[in-house]
């Protein structure tokens, strides 16, 4: 998958929520921002620079910051989806990735990064579940094997932005839907 087509599925299910919202789309990334008093909220998605595998398929990151600045990057307060979740939304954020992981199709043997003694471990990994849920503190990106993955990790996040900017701005009133 490309990463404009990862951004579109993005787009089509968090952007409603945006609207309804107050947010408005930042000139940078595909991200939203809404001031708050001198501040402004801003959340965005970045794909990673790993590129598309045909077999591992790829990952993305939700970020959020509350900071001087409209544009994703700033220096204000910045921190990452899973710092905002709650452990049983950790669990289900395991659940999710297992789900993408059990339809990746392993590479045949003769695979360059199988084949490679020095990279079989690290690719092969990326093709077993994970056995404990993230912890709020781990860098997690959120895998994906096609169109459908990206969906329901946005249809995710989208349910958690109402509490993940409470958290941010606790006199904030979102709309869940």
């Amino acid at each position: 998958m490309k990463s404009t087509d990862v951004y579109a599925a993005i787009k089509e299910v968090i952007a409603p929520w945006t609207i309804a919202n107050g947010f408005k789309r930042t000139k940078t990334l595909l991200g939203w921002s809404r001031p708050h008093g001198s501040r402004f909220l801003v959340f965005w998605f970045q794909c990673s620079r790993d590129g598309w595998d045909s077999h591992a398929g790829s990952k993305f990151i939700a970020e959020f910051q509350f900071d001087s600045t409209s544009e994703p990057g700033g220096a204000g307060l910045r921190h990452r989806l899973p710092h905002f979740l709650a452990p049983p939304q950790l669990e289900e954020a395991r659940q999710l990735q297992n789900r993408v992981i059990s339809k990746l199709e392993k590479p045949a043997p003769d695979h360059p990064l199988v084949r490679d003694p020095g990279l079989r471990a690290w690719y092969l990994a990326k093709f077993e579940p994970l056995a404990a849920a993230p912890s709020s503190r781990t860098d997690f990106w959120l895998r994906y094997g096609d169109e459908d993955d990206v969906r329901h990790w946005a249809r995710f996040i989208k349910t958690a932005l109402p509490e993940i900017f409470g958290k941010l701005a606790p006199d904030l009133t979102l709309k869940a839907e």
